[in-house]
C-alpha cells in the first residue's frame, strides 16, 4: 500500500512542468540578454505561481502545473517583454494560461520583413520617409519610387501591431477622465493610429492639431483598456 503523498508538496508531474516552464523563460532571456543574464529558479516559478493564486492573471483560468498540453496548462511569461526592455527578474514574470502565452509572445515576423526597426519611434521615423517617397511617386511617377507604396502598407500594419504589443504588455498609472465614454471603433486604412500618422505628413497647421488630438485620445482609450482592437474587414464588424 503507497503511503499517502505529504500535505503541499508538488508531485513528479507538477516538479516537471514548473521545471519545463522555467527552462522555457530562462532560454528565451538567455537568447535576447545573452548567457550570462541571471535565471528564473524553480521555488521563484513555485513563489509566483502562489502569489497569484495559480490562475492566470489575463483571465483567471485557474492553471494545473501537473498537466501539460491542455487548456489551462501553466505557463510563465514576462509582463514587460525582454525584447521591450524587460528584465529576468521575479517581478516581470507572471503565470498565464496557453492562449494569452501564445497571444502575448512578441511577433517576429514583420521585424524580419524589415530589418533595423525595433520601436514605435523607429517605425514611425522610417513610415514618414516611405510616405514623403510615396508622395513623389504620384507626383512623377517615376518607377524608381513604386516599391514604397507597398512598403508604406506593411509598415502601417507594422507600426499598428507594435501598438498592440504596447497595448497588452506595458503597465501605466490611469486617470478617470482617461476612460473613454464611446469607444472608438477602429478600422484599417482609415483611422488606425498609423493611418493618422500617414495623414499628419503632409497636413496644414489646423488639421495637425485635430490629428494630434485623436491620437492622443487613441492612445488614452488604448491605455485603459489594454487592447487596441482593429477592424480588418466586414466579417470583423
Amino acid at each position: 500500500m503507497k503511503s499517502p503523498a505529504k500535505r503541499g508538496r508538488p508531485s513528479e508531474s507538477g516538479n516537471f512542468a514548473y521545471r519545463r516552464a522555467v527552462a522555457k523563460l530562462n532560454e528565451h532571456a538567455q537568447r535576447v540578454l545573452g548567457k550570462n543574464t541571471k535565471k528564473l529558479t524553480l521555488s521563484d516559478a513555485r513563489e509566483i505561481y502562489q502569489k497569484n493564486n495559480g490562475r492566470c492573471v489575463y483571465c483567471g483560468l485557474p492553471l494545473q502545473p501537473s498537466r501539460l498540453g491542455q487548456s489551462n496548462s501553466l505557463n510563465f511569461i514576462f509582463y514587460i517583454p525582454i525584447e521591450f526592455t524587460g528584465m529576468n527578474e521575479y517581478n516581470n514574470i507572471i503565470p498565464v494560461c496557453p492562449y494569452h502565452a501564445e497571444m502575448l509572445t512578441p511577433n517576429k515576423q514583420f521585424l524580419e520583413d524589415i530589418p533595423d526597426i525595433n520601436s514605435i519611434a523607429d517605425i514611425i521615423e522610417v513610415l514618414v520617409k516611405c510616405k514623403l517617397d510615396s508622395i513623389e511617386f504620384q507626383k512623377t511617377q517615376n518607377p524608381e519610387y513604386f516599391p514604397v507604396v507597398e512598403k508604406l502598407k506593411r509598415l502601417k500594419r507594422l507600426l499598428n501591431f507594435k501598438i498592440q504589443e504596447f497595448a497588452l504588455s506595458m503597465r501605466y498609472k490611469t486617470f478617470v477622465d482617461w476612460i473613454p465614454s464611446q469607444y472608438e471603433l477602429i478600422q484599417e486604412d482609415h483611422n488606425t493610429i498609423a493611418d493618422l500618422v500617414e495623414i499628419a505628413v503632409d497636413a496644414d497647421v489646423d488639421s495637425m492639431g485635430k490629428i494630434k488630438n485623436k491620437i492622443t485620445k487613441q492612445l488614452k482609450q488604448i491605455v485603459t483598456t489594454k487592447t487596441y482592437n482593429i477592424i480588418r474587414d466586414n466579417k470583423d464588424v
